[in-house]
């Protein structure tokens, strides 16, 4: 698929965790260049693989990133790439529970507009008493630049934005902050919901 100049998409990376528990990890971008982006399963696993190089020794071994979805939001085009070899964690300790995430926050150009990025599917040895070790927080600093830096599909980088339906322009990030706090998925209320 290509995403032409100042078009739109979202990116939705798929993994499992121990093969019963789907984890989904959205990323919108968008290419303000004059050339197309093209996005096809090489270059969003290349672009995973790169952006979570730091995390994939972190990642308990029965998480496997195994796709892409990806839509073109200016043109309503969609199409979900298959990776022929997955991404999958190495980390041999204990798993932490589902719900158990990281938690990047990315500030924007726009007061008060943060995006929220939860990773799951971490083991034990990335923390102590509830809060990540300072190695893992490096790691997760590392994932939150390579995310920051866009989408490349070798020849072009496309920006990543904060995305609302209703936005005449897309504000771009001013920088990101982990937050060292072992942080739970459960965001939303009993009973609501899928």
């Amino acid at each position: 698929m290509k995403i032409g100049t100042l078009e739109a998409c979202r990116l939705t990376i798929y993994s499992t965790n121990e093969d019963v528990v789907q984890m989904r990890n959205v990323f919108y971008f968008f290419n303000n260049t004059l050339e197309d982006c093209n996005v096809d399963a090489t270059t969003t696993k290349n672009w995973w693989a790169a952006a979570a190089d730091a995390l994939i020794n972190n990642w308990h071994t029965s998480v496997s990133y195994y796709g892409a979805h990806i839509e073109n939001l200016s043109k309503n085009e969609v199409a979900f790439y298959p990776w022929a070899v997955p991404v999958d964690g190495t980390s041999v300790g204990q798993r932490l529970p589902f719900q158990c995430a990281a938690l990047i926050s990315a500030y924007t150009t726009q007061k008060r507009r943060i995006c929220k990025k939860f990773l799951g599917g971490f083991t034990e040895l990335e923390q102590e008493a509830g809060y990540w070790t300072p190695a893992f927080i490096t790691d997760l600093e590392d994932f939150a630049a390579n995310w920051l830096d866009g989408f490349s599909d070798g020849s072009v980088t496309m920006v990543p934005i904060s995305y609302r339906p209703t936005d005449q322009e897309y504000p771009g990030f001013t920088g990101a902050l982990v937050r060292s706090v072992v942080c739970t998925l459960g965001r939303r209320k009993p009973g609501v919901g899928i």
